[in-house]
């Protein structure tokens, strides 16, 4: 509507004019600082490309090998270089509109573990490597709700919302839900 790509959302006057637009046009009163699906899997160590015109795109996941589990980073939201600014920008907007609402979302763990390692290794996990796929889902538990309170702590309490796109039965068996997605929601 503004004439803006998706990537020119990283620069705050941009996003600032975006939020204006539509806090006085739409008359929407909060704004959501949420997570995508790819956010906490590039936080992690997964590498993103971000088309000039697009959404971004995982090109390397961190996680090709249960071996690699020393390679996924402890996240501080504070001092990560995909976390961080997410944070920066949500403070920048209270800053210039104070009457803007801002909340966050996550990820499901197990749809967060699919920007960790690849689905169609993930969904053999469900049956050959069922110990480590448990492992990285709490993992993922562990970092969204790391997430969570960081936020909280910066904007108070408020509404947090869980996409949980993975859980549908054309990817998973009611089992598999059971087993790997319910628990850790």
């Amino acid at each position: 509507i503004l004439g803006h790509k998706i990537e020119d959302l990283q620069d705050l006057d941009i996003y600032s004019e975006i939020v204006a637009y539509i806090k006085d046009e739409l008359g929407v009163e909060g704004l959501s600082n949420r997570l995508s699906l790819r956010t906490m899997g590039a936080a992690v160590g997964s590498q993103l490309h971000y088309p000039e015109d697009g959404i971004d795109i995982i090109v390397e996941r961190v996680l090709e090998d249960y071996d690699d589990f020393y390679k996924i980073e402890k996240i501080d939201p504070w001092n990560n270089e995909i976390l961080t600014p997410l944070m920066k920008r949500g403070m920048a907007i209270r800053e210039k509109f104070p009457d803007v609402k801002v909340t966050t979302g996550v990820v499901c763990p197990l749809s967060t573990a699919v920007a960790i390692r690849p689905i169609e290794k993930i969904l053999k996990d469900t049956r050959k490597n069922k110990e480590e796929l448990h492992k990285l889902l709490q993992l993922c538990v562990d970092h969204n709700l790391t997430w969570v309170r960081a936020f909280t702590e910066e904007f108070g309490p408020g509404p947090t919302s869980i996409s949980a796109p993975l859980t549908s039965t054309d990817i998973l068996s009611k089992e598999q839900f059971k087993e790997f997605s319910y628990p850790y929601m």
